[in-house]
Order: C-alpha cells, then sequence, then structure tokens
C-alpha cells in the first residue's frame, strides 16, 4: 500500500467514525439531513382516539410456555406527515 493510500484509508476511517457520531457528523452533511428533513412537513401532532388494546394479538401456547410482554401503551399519539397518519404509542 503507497503512502498516499494509507493517508486515503486513514480519512476514510476518520469520517466512517465522525458519521457514527452523533456529536461529530461533520457540519455539510448535518445541513444537508436538515435541508431534507426541512421539506417533510408533519402537520400535526395530536392525541390519538386509538385505543391501547386495538393492537393486542393473542397468544395461545397451550400452557406449555409463559414469558413476559410489552404493557399496553397508555396513549397514542396521532402524527400526520403529508398525507399519512401514524399512531405511535406513548408510556406515561
Amino acid at each position: 500500500m503507497t503512502p498516499e493510500q494509507e493517508q486515503q484509508l486513514r480519512e476514510i476511517t476518520d469520517f466512517k467514525r465522525n458519521m457514527e457520531r452523533s456529536s461529530t457528523i461533520p457540519l455539510a452533511i448535518d445541513q444537508a439531513f436538515r435541508e431534507r428533513f426541512a421539506n417533510i412537513a408533519i402537520d400535526e401532532i395530536t392525541s390519538s382516539s386509538k385505543s391501547a388494546s386495538s393492537e393486542n394479538q393473542s397468544v395461545n401456547e397451550a400452557g406449555v410456555a409463559t414469558y413476559s410482554v410489552l404493557n399496553p401503551p397508555d396513549a397514542f399519539l396521532k402524527v400526520t406527515v403529508g398525507t399519512t397518519t401514524y399512531n405511535i404509542p406513548v408510556y406515561l
């Protein structure tokens, strides 16, 4: 490997490490992300009327096994992005 190739490899490795840490994302990359995400309009965030049990799924193991499952959420946030509505579970 030539000294130039070694230097390029070090630079690429440093860049990769910086991209993996949120506190060291290069400014140009940060600005590009901000510009792209600024074009996504979050129209509204409100409390959803969706019930916590509306996403339940029955598990029947005929008494063979027992295991813990996630508690039902306390509520849902209703987030509209463009024309798509998401119900995000919330725990208080």
